[in-house]
């Protein structure tokens, strides 16, 4: 999953910011769907490398539809919304797939975006699992 952002530098959170991630049930096994990273235990602050902003390269559809636009690729990703979430597990009828309600912890650094031309996301540096929505 990337995000798409015009931040050049994360912000810092101020304070919790509700957020909501999904991974797929493999073998009783929670693993996000994009790089099949074992899901963080639920109430601990979970930690990871988050990654630069950079420019698209070449010709991007991005580039095209937004103007300076730039990526991120390593982080925690989220969504803003539990209905944006919803709208994007969706399209994986066939998977096994649990929504987790989820903070990014007050001190973290995070990027705003958004994912797939539609969805308002995160890209932070740590995370926290809350509880099960769906």
């Amino acid at each position: 999953m990337c995000l798409y952002t015009k931040q050049t530098e994360p912000e810092i959170a101020k304070e919790d910011i509700i957020c909501y991630k999904f991974y797929r049930r493999c073998n009783e096994i929670l693993v996000s769907p994009y790089q099949e990273v074992t899901a963080p235990e639920i109430g601990i602050v979970t930690n990871t490398k988050l990654g630069e902003s950079h420019k698209l390269e070449g010709n991007a559809f991005y580039i095209h539809k937004f103007y300076n636009i730039r990526r991120v690729d390593e982080g925690f990703h989220s969504f803003k919304t539990l209905e944006e979430v919803k709208h994007k597990v969706n399209g994986y009828r066939n998977l096994d797939l649990v929504i987790f309600k989820c903070i990014i912890p007050r001190g973290s650094s995070y990027y705003k975006g958004i994912f797939n031309d539609r969805y308002e996301s995160y890209c932070s540096n740590s995370i926290k699992l809350i509880k099960i929505c769906v």
